[in-house]
Formats: C-alpha cells, sequence, structure tokens
C-alpha cells in the first residue's frame, strides 16, 4: 500500500497503560486508514504516575527513574505492531501529560529511547508545539477526526477519556477546516473511576455494571451535572483535575449505596455532556474511549442528547484506538507543519514553527525536510 506508515503512541490520563496504533496515510487525499492496535498496561507504573499528575513532590533522580521506565515501556508496546505491520516511517509519541494550563503543559515523554530502539524519526511534543505558535495546545485530535470521520452527515465524534471531548464535523459535502468545531466539556472517566475507586476499592466500574444495577436520585444528578459543569471552556486541564478530585471526596464520604451513587453520577455525567453539546439537525454522534464501554453512559448519553450513539468502530477505528491512531495521523502531518486547527487551539500561525522531530542518533531536524535525510 502507498502512503506513509505512521505508529502513535497515548497515554492518557487515567495513567493504566499505553496505546499503539498503526495508521497509513495518504497526504495527498488526506485520507488514513486505521491497521492495527495495542494496549500495553502500566502496571505499578500507574500509581507512580498518578503521583506525579497530582502534584506531589518527589525527587529528580525519581522522576528521572519513572520517566526511563515510561520511555522503556513505550519500546515494549511499540514492537509487536512494528513486527506486524513492518517499519514505520515515524513514530508520534504522545507523552503523559504532568500538568496542562496553558501556557504551561508538560506531556512527560523521552523520545530517545525509542529512536534508538526502532531507528525511524520521531515526533514529539505537539501539544507544545501549538502552544508555542499561540494556540492553547488542545484539542489536536478534530484534525484527525475530519480525516477518519468525515462523511455527507453531520457528526460529533465524542471521546469519553479521562475528559469528555468532541469534534463538530459538518456534512462533507459543505465542509471546510475553517467550520470544524471542537473542544473540551467536562470530566468524564476520572469522575466515574475516581468514584469507582472510593465506592468499590476498584480501578473502574467495569462496563459500567454496578451503576447499572442501582437508581437514580434525579435532584442529586441535577446537582452534580452543574457540579461537573467546568467553569472555563475549551481546554481543560490540571486545575479541573483537582477540583473534580475534591468533588469526589466529597460524594464518597456520603456512606450511601454505592450503586445508587454510581447511578446518579453517570447520569448527571450524561446530562452535562447534553448540555455542552451543539447538535445538528441529522448529526449522529460516534463515540470512543474508555467511557464508551459504560453502557449505562452511553444509553443516558443517548437519553438526554435524543441522538443515537454508535462506536467509532462502524467508522472503521476501534473505540480504545482511535487517540493512538489520531496521534499517528498527527505526527504524519508534522510533516507539511500542520497538526491542529487554529479555529479551535487559537493557534496564530498557519504553520508550525520547525523542531518537532527527532532524528535517532542525529539532531533535531526540520519538520519541514524530509524526516530520512540529513
Amino acid at each position: 500500500m502507498s502512503g506513509i506508515l505512521a505508529i502513535g503512541c497515548m497515554t492518557g490520563t487515567s495513567c493504566d497503560g499505553i496505546d499503539v496504533a498503526a495508521v497509513r496515510v495518504d497526504l495527498h487525499s488526506l485520507r488514513a486508514t486505521f491497521l492495527e492496535h495495542r494496549h500495553l498496561a502500566l502496571g505499578e507504573l500507574s500509581s507512580s504516575l498518578l503521583r506525579v499528575r497530582r502534584q506531589e513532590p518527589m525527587s529528580a533522580s525519581t522522576l528521572a527513574e519513572i520517566a526511563r521506565r515510561v520511555a522503556l515501556l513505550h519500546v515494549d508496546a511499540i514492537r509487536p505492531i512494528i513486527d506486524s505491520c513492518g517499519t514505520p516511517d515515524l513514530i508520534a509519541l504522545h507523552g503523559q501529560t504532568v500538568v496542562h494550563a496553558p501556557p504551561l503543559s508538560w506531556q512527560w515523554c523521552d523520545p530517545w529511547p525509542v529512536a534508538a530502539a526502532f531507528h525511524v524519526p520521531i515526533v514529539f511534543d505537539l501539544r507544545s508545539a501549538d502552544i508555542a505558535e499561540g494556540g492553547q495546545g488542545a484539542p489536536l485530535v478534530p484534525l484527525a477526526d475530519w480525516v477518519f470521520f468525515r462523511s455527507a452527515q453531520p457528526t460529533i465524534v465524542l471521546n469519553l477519556g479521562g475528559f469528555a471531548n468532541a469534534t463538530l464535523l459538518p456534512s462533507d459535502d459543505a465542509s471546510s477546516l475553517k467550520s470544524i468545531q471542537g473542544g473540551d466539556l467536562c470530566a468524564c472517566c476520572q469522575w466515574l473511576d475516581g468514584l469507582a475507586r472510593a465506592l468499590l476499592s476498584r480501578p473502574f466500574d467495569q462496563n459500567g455494571e454496578v451503576a447499572a444495577s442501582g437508581a437514580v436520585d434525579e435532584l442529586k444528578a441535577a446537582k452534580w451535572s452543574e457540579q461537573l459543569n467546568p467553569t472555563h471552556r475549551n481546554s481543560l486541564g490540571t486545575s479541573e483535575e483537582i477540583r473534580v478530585a475534591a468533588l469526589v471526596h466529597e460524594i464518597a464520604t456520603a456512606h450511601e449505596s454505592p450503586s445508587n451513587q454510581l447511578a446518579t453520577a453517570t447520569d448527571a455525567l450524561a446530562r452535562t455532556i447534553a448540555s455542552r453539546l451543539t447538535i445538528p439537525v441529522n448529526a449522529r454522534i460516534l463515540a470512543a474511549g474508555g467511557g464508551a464501554l459504560h453502557l449505562l453512559l452511553m444509553r443516558r448519553i443517548a437519553f438526554h442528547t435524543g441522538v443515537s450513539v454508535e462506536s467509532t468502530a462502524i467508522a472503521g477505528v476501534p473505540i480504545d484506538a482511535r487517540e493512538a491512531a489520531a496521534w499517528a495521523l498527527l505526527g504524519a502531518l508534522a510533516q507539511q507543519r500542520t497538526i491542529s486547527l487554529p479555529s479551535v487551539t487559537g493557534r496564530q500561525s498557519s504553520h508550525l514553527a520547525d523542531g518537532v522531530w527527532v532524528h535517532p542518533l542525529r539532531s533535531f531536524q526540520s519538520s519541514s525536510r524530509n524526516p530520512h535525510t540529513t
């Protein structure tokens, strides 16, 4: 097959694992084909990353050790996909978000162990690249959503990850990149998973089974929905995580039925998501991310929006691969110095500055040149 073979790696706000996806990208037609996805659990390293995300103080040597272990885990996660799909033209690394409060953003990632292991160009720290050009560094995936999911029908691509965020794609026959909308909506899995840890002593409520067995308290759901609604719009980050964690702690100390608490929290989340969406006539909603496995959440979002919610898998991208696949695509687009939509992130320039590439055992290279040349 022609086109660029790109591999994308994503570690999300849940700090549970590394998702890796291989994508074939045609830069001329701006079309992409999803090929394969793998997931590698972080195991006990997850707790260390969560401590860093919670801004807990630790020594520089401890931070360096965690960073090295994360980089080596990326190597382990990537290798099976290379064995299956072949040597890629590039690998795009998201890194672990340690803090995101634009203009401050730290996507924790050491690209060099990956470059040394596979001897291919690495694209990394795309959020900082967008911020340096005046943007918010997020959301970046709306451009990738347009490539993967645009159609004749208006489409909302709803990501139910640590945060819920959405991309609004107009119908393709009237589409231009400037008309695409996107932004964060509210806390999502960090809200539900935080409650599952507090109420069930589990990392998450598998498929929303406990929540589905409970009863929704309508008054409480409306109150929690208001509390979940962020005080600011678009790019959410560290401050919102801290605020939601405090709300989770408050709820978990109420000593009420866990199933009822989780059912009510799920409905509250669905209400908040629906209230922050602008839904065009005849639109469809495609959902991805870990929250798309939460069956009660999917049903309540459909109820509160009045639109059936389907998986991105019907468009060829599995729900657990969407963000890693998007990062692979954005890595390929970095060759053209375009990885975000100014109308979405607020980026001021039409093209990125040089310097998002790192070549194994060589110095940084201009992303406007062929990454295989020196």
